[in-house]
């Protein structure tokens, strides 16, 4: 009897398996989406064809429990996405899968969010909270959500020191059990977007700084991470602190640099560095409260 070679037929059905999977991906919505956003090839497709099959998986338990209405909270669960690297290969990374939820309440109150995507999932701040009494600089941000203290704050320290994350947990935090409304602002992106937003409709950005008015909670994170023109000054930042200072509303302003360093930042002529001197004095007359952190506190 003629002996059969196992390995040709099973080679065969390898890649007609392929062919059908490949197929199925193209045929996907959401993974044509990824390969035009990111010009993937067919060969880098196939390269790639676990992690594609993966993320079209994600996408449709998500999508599923959207349209459910229901919070995704399979243990151990994470969602997949890819991008280029610097050198144009792909690369994929892994994330942990949004509680929809959670979102869904928090967005009530969070009204800018410039905090990673981890930092909302639930699991990772009760982590924190257990490692709280060994982090003074969390703690103490947990006594403001506590307590709801009406004393602005200025908080100096060096980088990784874990300023941003502590707020932006506490912004989470805060949101999430709905204590207010609450502001977690990136100075550097959000106030180029808010002066890209003055050039092309100063209504909108009217609007904008009409809720940053009100918010119960306002935190300027990185304040010295670009320098300070007028136009900030004049159309944002001292309409800003005069409105809240009014209204005896929380301020929370992260820096790198003592308070009376800031106005070295101002980017103009010196005889307008007054409106600088302006907004520095406003903090001073708000943030009554400053903390600094000598040494490195990694959350």
């Amino acid at each position: 009897m003629k002996q059969i070679d196992p390995k040709s037929i099973i080679k065969d059905d390898f890649e007609v398996a392929i062919e059908q999977t490949l197929a199925e991906l193209k045929a996907s919505p959401f993974i044509r989406e990824k390969m035009i956003a990111l010009a993937i090839k067919e060969s880098e497709l196939k390269e790639h064809l676990a992690t594609f099959v993966k993320m079209q998986a994600d996408y449709h338990d998500v999508e599923q429990c959207r349209l459910a209405g229901k919070c995704l909270k399979p243990q151990g669960h994470y969602m997949i996405d890819i991008h280029r690297n610097v050198i144009g290969r792909i690369e994929r990374t892994m994330t942990p899968c949004p509680m929809l939820a959670d979102q869904l309440k928090v967005s009530r109150f969070l009204i800018y969010d410039d905090a990673e995507e981890a930092w909302k999932d639930p699991k990772l701040f009760d982590e924190l909270k257990m490692r709280e009494g060994r982090k003074p600089l969390y703690a103490l941000l947990m006594k403001y959500l506590t307590k709801q203290s009406s004393e602005s704050l200025y908080l100096v320290g060096p980088h990784q020191s874990g300023k941003s994350f502590a707020l932006a947990v506490f912004a989470h935090k805060y949101a999430l059990n709905e204590l207010g409304t609450v502001g977690f602002l990136d100075f550097s992106t959000q106030m180029n977007r808010l002066m890209t937003l003055k050039k092309s409709d100063e209504n909108a950005l009217a609007r904008e700084l009409e809720k940053m008015q009100r918010l119960d909670v306002c935190i300027l994170d990185g304040v010295n991470s670009m320098q300070i023109t007028e136009e900030m000054l004049v159309d944002i930042l001292i309409p800003l602190l005069r409105a809240r200072q009014k209204s005896s509303l929380i301020t929370i302003i992260s820096s790198t640099v003592p308070l009376h360093l800031l106005d070295g930042f101002f980017k103009g002529y010196k005889d307008k560095k007054i409106l600088m001197n302006d907004w520095v004095s406003l903090i001073q007359s708000q943030c009554r409260l400053t903390i600094t952190l000598p040494v490195m506190l990694p959350l």
